[in-house]
């Protein structure tokens, strides 16, 4: 990833300050989600769907499976990098 970010280095462009925008919206969300009972936050901070997410994204606007399925590459391509703070801070973004 760190290769990609320097041959791409306007991809980190305004990322913390698109993250920070999100957050309360994504805090809503969390909250929402677990009240609900469709996410378990585990004790390591692992968040993890109770109903499945493909059949969300079935039932989900064109906009909203887009959305999903990027969501979802960012967090694969993230975990499988390595260390999540050491990829986050190459981001721009702390933890």
């Amino acid at each position: 990833m760190s290769v990609w970010l320097q041959r791409n280095p306007t991809a980190r462009v305004d990322l913390p300050s698109y993250c920070r925008g999100l957050s309360p919206f994504v805090r809503e969300a969390l909250l929402f989600g677990t009240k609900a009972g469709a996410l378990k936050i585990h004790s390591g901070g692992t968040i993890m769907p109770i109903v499945s997410l493909a059949a969300l994204g079935r039932n989900g606007s064109p906009e909203v499976t887009r959305c999903r399925k990027r969501a979802h590459f960012m967090g694969r391509w993230i975990a499988r990098a390595g260390d999540p703070v050491t990829m986050l801070s190459l981001w721009g973004l702390t933890v």
